[in-house]
């Protein structure tokens, strides 16, 4: 079995690295410490550390890999590296997986939080919010559809503008989806919407049907148990 990083973990690797870097200098510029037994790691040195640690899958970020470092003889880094696995951090095996071997691979979008979402315009269509492999198998959860919304703030439909993403929403039709009234507001009117659907891909190819999904509202845990469900 072969570890690597991606270029994703090799840029958090590398900002860590200047993080250790940095505070080892603060330390030891103001006599606190010394550094006579304590070395800052390389890339190299933490992706061993990692191997060796070995895989938490039951994180509730999804499966990651963690290592911390000290920085000078008794001052530690102030918190471990995380790498997410098939995000940060990957492995391949030389020859087939092992019989009996199950692989999972979880991933989500770090800067959402599913559990503020009410509603699926509150999102982009087209964003990935999430995936989960298993062996050859993946499904994803992404927002999908069309938007077209017309606002009318002084409630005169001629007045109207056209919202075609979330993104750009003012600030007072965002609050209308985020609290589940923008349906029943008399300024609103929504042509177009979009939703939450879960594909499944199979050695790269969609399999079937995309499928509607209601994941509003979930934490990424429960969304990893949602597309196990999909998977098996």
């Amino acid at each position: 079995m072969r570890w690597k990083l991606t270029e994703e973990g090799k840029a958090n690797v590398a900002f860590y690295i200047r993080e250790l870097e940095a505070k080892r200098k603060e330390i030891l510029d103001a006599g606190k410490d010394t550094a006579d037994e304590t070395r800052i790691p390389t890339e190299e040195d933490i992706l061993e550390d990692m191997i060796s640690s070995g895989i938490e899958w039951d994180d509730p970020d999804g499966p990651c890999c963690r290592s911390t470092w000290g920085v000078t003889d008794h001052y530690e880094a102030d918190q471990p590296l995380a790498l997410m696995l098939g995000q940060d951090i990957t492995f391949e095996y030389d020859d087939e997986i092992p019989d009996g071997m199950e692989t999972e691979v979880y991933k989500h979008d770090r800067h959402i939080d599913l559990t503020k979402i009410r509603d699926s315009m509150q999102l982009n269509s087209d964003t990935v919010l999430a995936s989960l492999e298993k062996n050859g198998v993946k499904a994803i959860l992404e927002v999908c559809g069309e938007v077209r919304v017309l606002w009318s703030p002084d409630g005169n439909e001629e007045n109207a503008v056209v919202y075609r993403g979330p993104s750009a929403f003012p600030e007072e039709l965002k609050k209308l989806f985020a609290e589940e009234k923008a349906d029943s507001d008399c300024r609103v009117r929504i042509e177009h919407n979009n939703w939450f659907e879960v594909f499944i891909l199979r050695d790269g190819i969609q399999e079937g049907d995309s499928m509607i999904a209601n994941a509003a509202g979930m934490d990424w845990d429960a969304v990893r148990k949602l597309l196990n469900e999909y998977i098996n």
